[in-house]
């Protein structure tokens, strides 16, 4: 990465602890593919004899960028359908710079009993955690809760909910996810 490459596009911040030493942090500031980059560079002069060792070459340190922050619609099984025809909680994903995130509110569809390990949609592939996951959502209806498990293959599935809540769990269940990457 060159100096000058940096000075066009990038906005530049310059600390100085003391004057033997200085820190540039360098981020990128423009619209493209590759936006959100950070460098670091040093200068210091640390020899005994104080002579000026100049500005290190920069290192890139961090990407902020998410290539996909957009939320997509999620598919479900046949078993589930929208809880309104609120276009904002339907069921939906994306993915952030260190995790992925699901939301929308659902049910059963008419006349549908649930079973446990029952799956509600698949996430597509470059959206899968790798590990499985498991977190509680809740149910509609006074304080009942429902477990989601995430598999490493992408499936979001009911994999246990109170018995007591099995009326709220027929009125909706509210999914939101985060899933570490």
């Amino acid at each position: 990465m060159s100096s000058t490459m940096i000075a066009q596009h990038f906005e530049i911040l310059t600390f100085r602890t003391d004057r033997n030493r200085a820190l540039q942090v360098a981020t990128q500031c423009y619209t493209g593919d590759d936006n959100g980059r950070v460098f670091l560079r040093t200068r210091h002069r640390d020899n005994n004899d104080f002579s000026y060792t100049g500005w290190q070459a920069w290192k890139e340190v961090a990407t902020c960028v998410c290539a996909d922050m957009e939320w997509k619609e999620l598919p479900m099984t046949d078993r589930f359908i929208y809880w309104n025809d609120d276009k904002s909680l339907r069921l939906q994903y994306r993915k952030g710079y260190d995790a992925i995130y699901v939301a929308g509110v659902i049910k059963p569809a008419e006349g549908v009993t649930l079973a446990y390990d029952e799956l509600i949609a698949t996430l597509p592939a470059g959206y899968r955690p790798s590990r499985l996951w498991y977190q509680l959502c809740a149910l509609s209806g006074g304080g009942y809760f429902c477990r989601i498990r995430v598999d490493k293959g992408g499936g979001i599935v009911i994999s246990g909910y109170d018995p007591d809540g099995a009326g709220a769990i027929k009125n909706s269940i509210e999914i939101y996810l985060t899933i570490p990457l």
